[in-house]
């Protein structure tokens, strides 16, 4: 058994990445993958367009050329021989999965048709395959949480009859556990998890789930083993469930992710470091919230971040567009400080939010700002170091594609994959200052 290795996280991190079957409350299970194989085995050959086959060892050395300085990073392209379908922080390195049809797949059978492989990395360069003996084959991983204290991952066996994943850690890429949720869990959640999140932190992994529908679940484990409900001061109902997130100090913020309030709200959380006791980090002001749903949360340096979208003030409609962009950021006094928006440069942005030690990176659209003209479509990666001043880098200058898949902001460096004409393509960035 895997014991939790408290105090000081280890920092020989690595990647991976995982084939996005599983989606928020529904598994894919027995003959279940066949409805949707034709789907799927069309994602599969454009992911997997021009890589290796499962025989061949999966390695990566950075590229001569083309590399170069865009924001604040110096980025160089690695090769690697399959695509990094998604990818998540693990120490200073990273851990992920590939994807890749069989070789020798016959579409008329009804075999599951997927070699997926769990990758690691100690700096975002040199990939290896881990020897997983939890692992069985043919299952499905979706990596959910990473960062300094470990990796979390959902498992889900096309042969199974039950739609609840098991769940795979590893503190360091080198030490896996393979565990279960609670039978009472599982027993109310027959019809699989709804919106559920995940957190790697000093205490332990936590979870947050949506169950029976609307009924949340908050648990801790250390390894996956025994776990127990976490005791906290939310409402444990409502159709948006819970989010909890860990920050790279190890600490949780659970929250309500905002949208669809009847009228203004505060933008609400808690905060703990070891899943017992909570404090509350709350605003003055109220907000009308547009839209909603899971992954409005980060973990950034020593705090959190969240993200939203606004109604303009004295907006009487709750459909007029997705509304305006705000980040937050919590403060040690217990409050949540505004962002001040018309600094991060983006015309619009992705409700998407990543935190580290470096700070903090979310993705931004069509670009460049309203009253400018645009060159074609393109996505930004869109940085900040403090939370204060934001640079824009244009994936379609940086690396002459937008289709960016994952997009991972480690401890020391930004891991992007970048699908283009040409193919696939993993690029890492090194911060070029302090």
């Amino acid at each position: 058994m895997l014991v939790w290795a408290g105090g000081t996280p280890k920092v020989c991190g690595f990647a991976a990445w995982g084939l996005r079957v599983v989606r928020r409350g529904v598994g894919v299970t027995g003959m279940q993958w066949q409805r949707s194989a034709g789907v799927l085995l069309v994602a599969a050959l454009v992911v997997t367009g021009g890589c290796g086959n499962d025989d061949s060892d999966t390695g990566a050395e950075p590229t001569a050329q083309p590399e170069g300085t865009a924001g604040s990073f110096e980025w160089v392209g690695v090769e690697l021989d399959e695509q990094l379908e998604t990818a998540v922080a693990l120490g200073e390195g990273f851990v992920g999965q590939t994807v890749n049809v069989k070789p020798d797949y016959d579409e008329t059978s009804e075999e599951f048709p997927f070699v997926i492989t769990v990758v690691v990395s100690p700096d975002g360069v040199t990939w290896t395959k881990p020897d997983i003996p939890v692992l069985q084959q043919d299952e499905m991983v979706e990596w959910r949480a990473g960062g300094p204290w470990g990796a979390v991952a959902r498992l889900t066996n096309p042969s199974s009859e039950s739609y609840i994943p098991d769940l795979l850690f590893t503190p360091d890429g080198e030490e896996w556990v393979r565990g279960q949720f609670p039978r009472d869990v599982v027993d109310a959640a027959q019809m699989g998890l709804g919106n559920d999140t995940y957190a790697v932190g000093q205490a332990g992994v936590m979870v947050a789930a949506l169950v029976d529908d609307s009924e949340s679940v908050v648990l801790l484990s250390q390894d996956l083993q025994q776990w127990q409900t976490v005791d906290h001061p939310l409402p444990t109902s409502g159709e948006m469930g819970l989010e909890v997130t860990a920050s790279p100090a190890g600490a949780y913020l659970l929250s309500t992710p905002a949208g669809g309030a009847d009228g203004p709200v505060p933008i609400v959380g808690y905060v703990s470091t070891d899943g017992q006791s909570w404090e509350p980090m709350t605003t003055s002001e109220e907000y009308q919230i547009a839209g909603g749903g899971t992954g409005w949360s980060t973990g950034w340096r020593d705090g959190f971040a969240v993200y939203t979208y606004l109604f303009p003030e004295g907006s009487d409609e709750l459909n007029e567009g997705p509304g305006e962009s705000q980040i937050w950021l919590s403060t040690d006094d217990g409050t949540w400080a505004e962002v001040d928006m018309s600094a991060v440069p983006a015309s619009h942005m992705v409700p998407e939010l990543h935190g580290s030690t470096l700070g903090l990176l979310t993705l931004g659209e069509g670009m460049p700002k309203e009253g400018e003209e645009s060159e074609g479509e393109d996505t930004d990666l869109v940085f900040s170091s403090d939370g204060q001043t934001w640079q824009a880098i244009s994936a379609q200058d940086t690396f002459g594609a937008a289709g960016l898949i994952p997009v991972v902001l480690g401890e020391t460096k930004v891991l992007v994959g970048v699908a283009g004409q040409s193919g696939y393509q993993l690029w890492l960035g090194t911060p070029t200052a302090p």
